[in-house]
C-alpha cells in the first residue's frame, strides 16, 4: 500500500515538473516570437504601475485638460478638438493596470488602478456637467448623438484596441506613453465620459438628458471592460506573472519610496492578504468574463434594433420607389400633366400618398381610384391618395372646374375691369372672392405703395390669416397668381400666419399665478388681440386632480380673475375674451387657448386712396 502511494506521488511530481517545463518553454517561445524577455516584462510592469499612481499631480491635470477639451469639442461639434482630448487623456494607463493586476493577482496594483479610475470618472463627469451647465446654449450636436447609441460593433472595436494597446505597450521601448496615442484615438475613453457629463449638465433643459447619460455611460463601460479583459488575456499569454518578473516587482514595491499612502495602509492593515486568498486566478477570470457579458447584452440588443431599423428603412425606400414610379405612370401624361413631387407617409390606416401634379386639365376621380387600387396590390398595404393639382397657367381654364377645386368664387374667373372705387375696396373685394376661406380666415391685410414717376402703385401686400396650420405653398401660389392677374402687375405678397390654437400649460396644484413662460404667451396673445380688432379668444381655465377637491371651484375662479386682471393691465378689450371655467377630477389642471375671428370687412369711414396718393404704407382698420 505504501509503495503504491509512493509511486503515485512520484508520478504526480513528474507531471508537475513536465507542466512547469512546458510553461517555461511556452514563456521562452512566446518571448522569442514577440521579442519580449524578462527584462522587458519587468520594465513594462513598472511603466504600467507608475502610470496608475493616483497621487501624481500631472495625471490629474491631464484629466482636467482632457475632459475640458472633450466637452467643448462635443459642444462645438469639432472632431479635431475631440481627438486632441483623446490624445491628452491618461485613462489608458490605470485601465491597463487593472488588466495587469487581474492577470498577475497583484492586489496593490489592482487597488491603486481601481481607485484611480473611479476618481477619474467622478472628476471627468462632474467637471463636464458643471462646464455644460454654465454654457448659454445646450444642443445635441452630431458628435454627441454618435456616442449615445453604442452597439456590439463598438465592443468589437474596444476589444481590438485592448489587444493593440497591450501588445504596443509590451513592444514599445519608450514605455506606455509612446504606445498609447493611436489606440487612444481609436477607442476614445474620455469623450463618452464627457457625454455623460453633458447629459447631467442639460438636466432640466432637454428631456432627453437621461438617454444621453445612459448612452455615454454604456459606451464607456464597453470600452472599459473590453480593454481590461483583452489586456488581461495578453498579459497572461506573455507570462507577465513569471516568477523572476514578480520577484523583481515585489522588491520594487517593498521599497518605501515606491509605495503610495494607499499601499502603506494596505500593508499596515494586512487587508491585501484577504484579497489574495479570495482573488484566485479562476475568480479573477470569471469576474472579467461576467462583466464582459453584462456589457455585451445591451450592446447586442442595440445592434439588433439597428439591424431592424436599417431593414425597415430599406423596405420603406423600396415602397417609396414603387409608389413614385406608379404615380409617374398614372399621372405623368405627356403634354397634359407633370408629376412634380411624391410624398409617402405612413399612418395607422395604411400608406398615405401625396402627389403634387402640374396639370393643364383636371384629373378624373377614376384615375385616382385606379392608382389606389394598383398601389395597394403592389405593396400589399391599403393606400390612400391625396392629389394636389397645380394649374400650369391661368386664363385658359375653360373646361376645368378650377373654382370648385380651389374654393374660389367663379364670378371673378374672367378678368374684370376694376371699378372706380377706393383701392382698398378693390383689394378687399378681390381677396374676399378668391380667398380659400374653408382653410383659413383672412384677418387683415396691408398695402405697401411705391412711387413710379409721378404716380404711386401697389408695391406689396401683406396678408394675415388665422388657421390651424399654415397654408400650403400651392394655395399661396394660387392666391398670388390671381392677385397678379387682377392687379395687372407682379407685386410682392407676404403671408403672415396666426395659429388658431395657442400653446397651453399646466397649473401648479392650488396656484393661480403664471410661470415666466406662460406670462410671455399671455403678452403675445395680448399683442395679437390688440393689433387685430376682429380677433377674439376663448380661454378654458381648469381645475384638476392636483388641486384640493374642496377648493376647486374657488381655485378655478381665482385663476380666471388673475388672468382678467393681467389682460386688463395689458390693455386688452375684455369683450374680446370669453372665459370658460371647467373642473376635471381625473386629470391635471391646465389653461388652453383658441383664437376666433369675425369676417373681414372694410371700414366704411376709411378714405379712398387715389392713384397718385403720396402714402407709402397703409394697413386695414376693420
Amino acid at each position: 500500500m505504501g509503495e503504491k502511494l509512493s509511486q503515485q506521488k512520484d508520478f504526480t511530481g513528474k507531471i508537475a515538473e513536465q507542466v512547469t517545463d512546458a510553461k517555461e518553454k511556452l514563456e521562452i517561445e512566446t518571448g522569442r516570437l514577440l521579442g519580449i524577455d524578462n527584462d522587458r516584462r519587468y520594465e513594462c510592469y513598472l511603466s504600467i504601475a507608475r502610470s496608475s499612481n493616483p497621487f501624481e499631480v500631472n495625471y490629474w491635470l491631464e484629466i482636467i485638460f482632457s475632459f475640458g477639451i472633450a466637452t467643448l469639442g462635443l459642444v462645438l461639434n469639432s472632431p479635431a478638438v475631440i481627438i486632441g482630448a483623446m490624445l491628452i487623456s491618461p485613462l489608458m494607463g490605470p485601465i491597463l493596470g487593472m488588466g495587469l493586476s487581474l492577470a498577475t493577482g497583484d492586489v496593490f496594483l489592482g487597488t491603486r488602478s481601481l481607485l484611480n479610475i473611479l476618481a477619474s470618472i467622478v472628476l471627468a463627469v462632474g467637471g463636464s456637467a458643471i462646464l455644460v451647465h454654465t454654457l448659454p446654449f445646450k444642443e445635441l450636436t452630431p458628435e454627441i448623438l454618435s456616442r449615445i447609441q453604442p452597439n456590439a460593433l463598438d465592443l468589437g472595436v474596444a476589444i481590438l484596441c485592448g489587444f493593440a494597446a497591450s501588445f504596443a505597450t509590451l513592444r514599445s521601448t519608450k514605455g506606455l506613453v509612446a504606445a498609447i496615442p493611436g489606440v487612444a484615438i481609436a477607442v476614445a475613453l474620455m469623450p463618452p465620459l464627457a457625454v455623460v457629463g453633458y447629459g447631467l449638465g442639460i438636466r432640466g433643459s432637454l428631456p432627453v438628458w437621461l438617454e444621453v447619460v445612459k448612452g455615454g455611460g454604456l459606451l464607456f463601460a464597453a470600452n472599459f471592460v473590453a480593454i481590461i479583459f483583452t489586456s488581461m488575456v495578453v498579459f497572461l499569454v506573455v507570462r507577465m506573472n513569471a516568477k523572476s518578473v514578480r520577484r523583481k516587482v515585489d522588491e520594487w514595491q517593498r521599497k518605501s519610496y515606491n509605495q503610495t499612502p494607499l499601499e502603506h495602509f494596505l500593508n499596515h492593515t494586512k487587508i491585501w492578504k484577504v484579497f489574495e486568498k479570495v482573488g484566485t486566478f479562476q475568480a479573477r477570470l470569471l469576474l472579467a468574463v461576467v462583466f464582459l457579458l453584462l456589457v455585451f447584452q445591451p450592446l447586442y440588443r442595440s445592434m439588433v434594433e439597428l439591424k431592424n431599423h436599417i431593414s425597415l428603412k430599406r423596405h420603406k425606400e423600396s415602397e417609396n420607389k414603387v409608389l413614385t414610379q406608379l404615380a409617374q405612370e398614372v399621372f405623368g401624361k405627356s403634354g397634359l400633366s407633370e408629376v412634380e413631387k411624391v410624398s409617402v407617409l405612413e399612418s395607422l390606416e395604411g400608406i398615405q400618398v401625396v402627389v403634387y401634379d402640374r396639370v393643364s386639365q383636371l384629373i378624373s376621380n377614376d384615375e385616382k381610384y385606379r392608382f389606389e387600387e394598383i398601389a395597394s396590390k403592389k405593396i400589399q398595404k391599403p393606400v390612400k391618395l391625396t392629389l394636389v393639382q397645380i394649374p400650369t397657367s391661368f386664363g385658359n381654364e375653360s373646361g376645368n372646374d378650377w373654382a370648385a377645386l380651389f374654393g374660389l368664387n367663379r364670378e371673378i374667373e374672367e378678368k374684370q375691369v376694376i371699378p372706380p372705387v377706393s383701392l382698398r375696396d378693390q383689394l378687399l373685394e378681390i381677396l374676399t372672392s378668391l380667398w380659400p376661406s374653408q382653410r383659413a380666415d383672412l384677418v387683415d391685410f396691408s398695402i405697401q405703395m411705391k412711387q413710379s414717376g409721378s404716380t404711386h402703385q401697389v408695391g406689396g401686400l401683406g396678408l394675415t390669416y388665422l388657421a390651424d396650420t399654415k397654408l400650403s405653398e400651392d394655395a399661396m401660389d394660387i392666391v398670388r397668381s390671381h392677385l397678379h392677374r387682377h392687379l395687372d402687375a407682379t407685386v410682392d405678397i407676404a403671408f403672415h400666419w396666426i395659429p388658431r390654437h395657442i400653446a397651453s400649460w399646466n397649473y401648479r396644484p392650488g396656484k393661480a399665478d403664471l410661470s415666466a413662460e406662460a406670462q410671455s404667451i399671455v403678452e403675445k396673445i395680448s399683442d395679437t388681440l390688440n393689433s387685430h380688432s376682429n380677433l377674439s379668444a376663448i380661454l378654458r381655465v381648469e381645475a384638476g386632480a392636483g388641486d384640493p377637491a374642496s377648493k376647486q371651484q374657488d381655485i378655478v375662479k381665482n385663476r380666471s380673475d388673475y388672468l382678467k386682471e393681467k389682460f386688463e393691465t395689458l390693455g386688452v378689450d375684455m369683450r374680446k375674451l370669453e372665459f370658460r371655467e371647467e373642473i376635471h377630477a381625473d386629470c391635471g389642471a391646465s389653461l388652453e387657448w383658441t383664437l376666433e375671428s369675425s369676417p373681414l370687412v372694410d371700414n366704411p369711414s376709411s378714405e379712398s386712396l387715389p392713384s397718385n396718393s403720396p402714402s407709402v404704407s397703409e394697413k386695414s382698420n376693420p
